[in-house]
């Protein structure tokens, strides 16, 4: 056991996990959305099974500007220390935490600069001191990005796609539920770039750049400073509730509830999914949605719906469901 334990853990190069690791990328890390992730196919060296590796260069993080949605005009007010470094170290930790069966299930995590306990690595609250030159890795269970998926549905099977599509979603009403009701938290960058599929079909997710405890549910007054510097150019224009947009952190931070601006972007989300042709909805979110959704973007945070009762809506009386 102590020298698995040893081989999943410990090393400074990925040769240490109990992995195979493709050379070449399935995704790179260059791709828009990946935030800076390399997506690689990892075998097994017990049984050969295939899993999938994200890896990340720090030293290449670090060079990777943030850059905000702004005018030419703003562009001199830019941060130049907003780079994908911390987002992505913020995401290594935290995903190796979260366990639940909607949640990117992560089997083994290595960070090269610190490949045994003998140096252990900061922690979230001192990732500034963080080694530069190493390389994050992190396995995962075998999963695809949700666009990559959503752009290999066959087109001509619309009402298995309409099924496939609305049992992804609930499967992520159910992640989101997990992170809201028993970890107080709130996940901050619900959209494409944070989802993946499993090859079952169970939509799984994961970036966990941004995530943060929010106001008096957590005693602790969040969203957290980490949260506050980089989720304007972290998370996608599109996602980013109104009270984000305006940067009044303040009302996160005193009144709404943990669950008010996933809610938000989560229908934002849902409507990018069924705009999808081979979504299997004509490009339409379904009728019985569209009420939901406008009442989960209200622009009063305090007024955006608990999720749980999202999932009575009929569009999620499907066979995956039933067979649940």
């Amino acid at each position: 056991m102590a020298s698995w334990l040893g081989s999943l853990w410990g090393g400074s190069h990925s040769s240490s996990l109990p992995y195979n690791i493709k050379a070449d990328p399935n995704s790179p890390s260059t791709k828009h959305g990946s935030h800076g992730w390399a997506l690689h196919t990892a075998t097994r060296k017990t049984d050969g099974g295939e899993d999938t590796a994200f890896q990340a260069n720090k030293a290449e993080l670090a060079k990777a500007p943030l850059r905000r949605n702004t005018s030419l005009a703003d562009a001199r007010y830019s941060d130049t220390s907003q780079t994908q470094l911390f987002p992505a170290l913020h995401h290594f930790h935290r995903i190796k935490r979260l366990i639940h069966p909607r949640i990117l299930r992560a089997h083994a995590t290595l960070d090269t600069d610190y490949p045994d306990e003998t140096k252990p690595a900061p922690g979230l609250d001192d990732l500034e001191k963080s080694l530069r030159t190493g390389t994050l890795i992190i396995v995962t269970e075998n999963a695809t990005p949700l666009d990559d998926w959503l752009e290999n549905l066959n087109p001509h099977t619309s009402q298995a796609n309409a099924a496939a599509v609305s049992w992804g979603i609930h499967n992520i009403v159910e992640a989101l539920g997990f992170l809201h009701a028993q970890a107080k938290l709130a996940h901050g960058m619900v959209c494409p770039d944070a989802v993946f599929v499993t090859p079952s079909g169970d939509f799984k997710l994961g970036g966990f750049d941004l995530i943060t405890p929010v106001g008096i549910e957590d005693g602790g007054g969040g969203p957290t400073p980490h949260f506050r510097k980089y989720e304007a150019v972290v998370c996608p224009a599109d996602y980013r509730s109104p009270e984000r947009v305006s940067q009044r952190y303040d009302v996160l931070q005193q009144s709404a509830p943990v669950h008010s601006m996933d809610c938000f972007s989560l229908a934002v989300l849902i409507e990018y999914i069924y705009s999808h042709p081979n979504a299997g909805t004509s490009g339409q979110v379904p009728p019985p949605l569209k009420k939901a959704l406008a009442r989960m973007k209200n622009d009063n945070p305090k007024l955006r719906p608990r999720l749980a009762p999202l999932l009575k809506c009929p569009v999620f009386d499907n066979p995956y469901v039933k067979a649940e």
